[in-house]
């Protein structure tokens, strides 16, 4: 028998990397020890190569490289997985604790960092890449410095990877501070390219080189894209990880890489609107001590009906003393910077007991744009259509019914295919007084059926009624299918708990309960003001004397900020963007905040109705109820949007 003894995997590296690169310079040690400054002088690199870690060793290990003056690239076994890098060192941006966060969030592990052991022998096979890989780095260094090499034993794939830094790291979060003149957003000029578009062009983003800087299957912004080309139109899911889980962007199109590409954008949205990338929060402070010159008053933000306390623990109630965090955002109706909470800026902040939450946020408002122009516009839309939908629902105003535009292909395809599944889709004509066309649509089963899915809402609106149109039937159709129905065959409908939420509204608890609810019959009374068998009439009828196309988004902008004033509205944007999402792929992030409009949230608990007199005095106004009502006499059901 013959017994082959394998070289240590320091050895057998330092033999490969002989034949590659001038070892001179190059120290090749097992583990993670600090290596002896009286016999090993700084300078050059070292290959570290423990046999066993954990997170916090190696992320200690790295400080105290870089405070030492070293330049340290770690070579580790994980599983089948070896990982090299990334380089840390002086003046380089590489930085472990960074890139093991982001496999952990990729992983979906809650892993404790400081007990939670990884390791394992590096196969030998793996080492001649790893050598020449290596070789690479240590020859170019400040071009490879924020990438983590992987190497996979089990498919043979390799991959450079950079993980992002996380706001708050102590080692690269190098964020400037919070401050009103970072807030300021100077309007620029932004043209609509020739055509049907609302978009400006990006050449950042053309053809695959979104989803290039995007998707990542090993430690990327986005880690997969899952398509689903059945009807009623293709739709996407963008898969990526915040937050120590799992989340989606989504998307629909008529092809599957439109479905694909809007995703995309969704993921990043979503992201970008979790917490801050660009700036850090350091303003701490009660509103009263601010006063309304520097900040927005909360209660304006609407604030929930703290009836149910023990079953709202995220949400304290709000008083003027209370300090809390704040970030700035800007007054495009004043011009002026103002501070907001820090938890309605950003949805994915958790309270603290230094900064509680006095709302439960989401991601009403935000916005992604080509420039923060074009951002802060579709938030804006956002806001409008949450509004409208909300301030129809919870008044139980009646809503003029809009026939489907003659020349809308697609539309009436969705119709024809929800027709065809036993649906009839409904469009109702829900603009307020923001004057922005929004159209609130609903795919509802013609004959009540306690074992299918019964209604299925959605809402769109735009600056164009026959895009608003268009968008909303879209969203119910492709909706229903890719929720419902699909909850439905799959046996994950649960009628019986629809029945308890319908009984008991704080059953209602998160976005899926709202679904849930109306799927059942026994719930159609709760919309039956909107079913009163009116014909539908031309949209043409509702919408006669809309402005032209603008040639410019900014113009637009300008345009609904000023509309809203009028009604005594103020129009603040928080610029959300990430300085190297927008370096690289063009892309802005903002969010919309209009005090005084009725904000979408999700679990009934959190609804926010309080403080936003316009719920009352807005329908009665528009004719769509007798008188005003008192805030108490509203039904206030747990909404239907999805």
């Amino acid at each position: 028998m013959t017994v082959v003894v394998q070289p240590p995997p320091t050895a057998a590296l330092t033999s490969q990397l002989s034949t590659l690169v001038d070892l001179k310079d190059v120290r090749v040690c097992a583990g993670l020890a600090e290596p002896d400054p009286d016999t090993e002088p700084a300078g050059g690199v070292t290959i570290a190569v423990p046999s066993a870690w954990t997170p916090t060793e190696l992320g200690e290990f790295s400080r105290r490289a870089v405070a030492g003056g070293r330049t340290v690239l770690p070579l580790r076994q994980d599983g089948a997985v070896t990982l090299l890098g990334p380089l840390v060192g002086p003046g380089l941006l590489g930085c472990l604790d960074c890139a093991e966060d982001a496999r952990m969030r990729i992983l979906s592990l809650p892993i404790d960092a400081e007990r939670v052991t990884f390791g394992g022998p590096i196969p030998p096979t793996n080492l001649p890449a790893v050598a020449a890989v290596a070789a690479s780095i240590i020859q170019d260094p400040a071009a490879a410095a924020d990438r983590m090499w992987i190497f996979n034993s089990a498919n043979g794939w390799v991959s450079a990877n950079s993980p992002a830094p996380r706001p708050g790291c102590p080692t690269c979060d190098r964020r400037p501070e919070d401050t009103p003149d970072a807030a300021r957003v100077a309007l620029t000029a932004r043209p609509l390219p020739a055509g049907g578009a609302w978009r400006q062009d990006n050449p950042a983003t053309a053809g695959g080189k979104l989803a290039g800087g995007l998707l990542d299957g090993q430690l990327g912004e986005v880690v997969r894209v899952n398509i689903n080309d059945e009807r009623p139109l293709p739709t996407a899911s963008a898969l990526f990880a915040t937050d120590g889980r799992l989340d989606y962007g989504y998307g629909r199109g008529l092809t599957p890489q439109e479905a694909r590409r809007i995703a995309l954008f969704e993921a990043v949205e979503r992201q970008l609107g979790r917490r801050p990338a660009g700036r850090r929060t350091v303003l701490h402070a009660a509103y009263a001590d601010l006063g309304p010159q520097r900040a927005v008053d909360p209660v304006r933000l609407g604030l929930p009906d703290l009836c149910y306390p023990e079953q709202s623990p995220h949400v304290t109630a709000y008083r003027p003393d209370l300090p809390t965090l704040w970030v700035y955002g800007w007054s495009l109706t004043k011009g002026t910077a103002i501070a907001v909470p820090e938890h309605a800026a950003y949805y994915g902040i958790r309270p603290t007991t230094e900064a509680p939450h006095f709302i439960d946020e989401t991601s009403n408002g935000c916005g992604l744009g080509n420039s923060l122009e074009e951002a802060a516009l579709y938030g804006l839309f956002e806001v409008a259509e949450r509004d409208a939908f909300l301030m129809a629902w919870y008044a139980e105003t009646p809503l003029r019914r809009v026939a489907i535009p003659a020349d809308d292909m697609q539309t009436w395809h969705i119709a024809d295919v929800l027709d065809e599944a036993g649906y009839e889709l409904l469009l109702f004509d829900a603009t307020n007084d923001l004057g922005l066309p929004t159209v609130v649509s609903l795919a509802l089963r013609r004959d009540p059926d306690p074992a299918a899915p019964n209604a299925y809402f959605a809402a769109g609106t735009h600056q164009d009624p026959c895009v608003a149109l268009g968008s909303a039937a879209t969203e119910a159709g492709v909706g229903l299918f890719a929720n419902a129905l699909i909850q439905h065959e799959a046996g994950m409908r649960d009628p019986e708990r629809a029945l308890r939420m319908l009984a008991d509204s704080t059953e209602v608890r998160d976005l899926d309960d709202h679904v849930l609810l109306y799927t059942i019959p026994e719930a159609r009374s709760r919309y039956a003001f909107l079913l009163d068998d009116q014909e539908p009439v031309d949209w043409r009828e509702l919408w006669p004397d809309l402005p032209p196309r603008p040639a410019d988004l900014t113009d637009l902008l300008t345009g609904l900020v000023g509309r809203l004033a009028d009604l005594g509205l103020e129009t603040i944007v928080v610029d959300q963007t990430d300085p190297a999402t927008r370096d690289r792929l063009g892309l802005h992030a903002a969010k919309v905040i209009v005090p005084g409009t009725l904000p979408m949230t999700f679990g009934h608990i959190n609804h926010r109705t309080l403080g936003l007199p316009r719920l009352l005095e807005v329908p009665a106004r528009l004719g769509r109820m007798p008188t005003v009502r008192q805030h108490a006499d509203l039904p206030l059901y747990p909404h239907p949007f999805p």
